[in-house]
């Protein structure tokens, strides 16, 4: 027998005593000391006074000195509420479980599946953000985009000026307007699925993400989009004496009634990359990853041209109109 086999012989001896097993079968009548249970049962002292502590283990003798004393089958409870600790479960949701008859156990576990699915997207979200704004670095790690958005005048007037006609809406209007959006969200849920039927078709042809055909994609569905955000239109019915007299695009049409926030949403929204693009959120809805990169690619490039619009001072209201043409 090697040297090994002799140390695992005898630490199994040396745990076998402290349980006095008879017939290699445990005596579910003895007690064992805190020291014990916790060394037998892979926890800290420290942890078994916790759990005594907050209900969710008690000991089952505690004697006049203070000193806490376990038995079999509580010793075997511990192992069950080890495992769903090791699951990410919180004390109070093991102390419902651990009481068998008392609680709905699978109804539990699986809110608590649905909560660690719902983490999990949350945290390849953030991932992909990241993924996104290191795109956007340069050689010398800086997002140039960042300083050529925030010092563009006409961006800047755009949102301004957006945000103005909000503060002078009334709170019935901004309501009207805000239901507005709400059922444009809902028709949105449709021209996203559309649109990725267009975005598979292409990626069969096998051209590149900077490619004319992709790109032309690309900022039509981009510009779209922003225009279904930004431009929201008044509630029917004659204007008000604050918003008569607005500020006319170059294609004629008033600018939207908009909370700043809504301006600047979409910005982040161009710099950071639609999360729809991410894996396997992505992959889900284009078919496959390949496409989705291929997507996530041309969109990247597009946002891209459109930062060098803003650079050169091109009007945001103007741009948005072409979306129409």
């Amino acid at each position: 027998m090697s040297e090994h086999d002799n140390i695992a012989s005898n630490e199994t001896c040396i745990n076998a005593g402290m349980f006095e097993v008879e017939g290699d079968l445990p005596d579910t009548n003895q007690l064992w000391p805190i020291n014990q249970a916790a060394l037998v049962s892979g926890v800290t002292t420290r942890t078994l006074r916790y759990y005594d502590e907050t209900g969710l283990i008690r000991p089952t003798e505690t004697s006049v000195g203070g000193e806490r004393w376990y038995d079999w089958p509580t010793l075997v409870r511990l192992q069950f509420v080890i495992l769903l600790r090791d699951a990410g479960l919180s004390v109070a949701d093991i102390a419902a479980i651990a009481q068998p008859g008392t609680h709905d156990v699978r109804q539990i576990i699986d809110a608590k599946t649905e909560d660690m699915h719902r983490e999990i997207a949350a945290i390849q979200h953030k991932l992909q953000v990241l993924h996104n704004l290191s795109d956007l670095c340069n050689d010398n790690g800086d997002i140039p985009q960042m300083s050529q958005t925030e010092s563009n005048p006409a961006l800047a007037r755009y949102g301004i000026a957006a945000a103005e006609r909000w503060s002078e809406l009334s709170e019935e209007q901004r309501k009207r307007v805000e239901r507005a959006q709400d059922d444009a969200k809902r028709h949105a849920h449709e021209t996203i699925l559309a649109d990725a039927k267009q975005w598979e078709q292409l990626f069969e042809t096998g051209v590149s993400p900077d490619s004319t055909e992709a790109q032309q994609l690309a900022e039509r569905i981009m510009n779209r989009n922003i225009q279904a955000a930004a431009r929201t239109a008044l509630p029917a019915g004659q204007p008000s004496e604050a918003t008569a007299n607005t500020t006319m695009s170059d294609a004629g049409s008033p600018l939207p009634a908009t909370p700043l926030s809504a301006t600047l949403g979409a910005i982040r929204t161009a710099l950071t990359g639609d999360p729809r693009f991410a894996d396997p959120c992505g992959a889900a809805l284009y078919g496959s990853k390949a496409c989705a990169d291929f997507v996530n690619e041309a969109t990247r490039i597009h946002t891209q041209h459109v930062a060098e619009r803003f650079a050169n001072d091109a009007r945001p209201d103007s741009f948005l109109a072409s979306a129409d043409s």
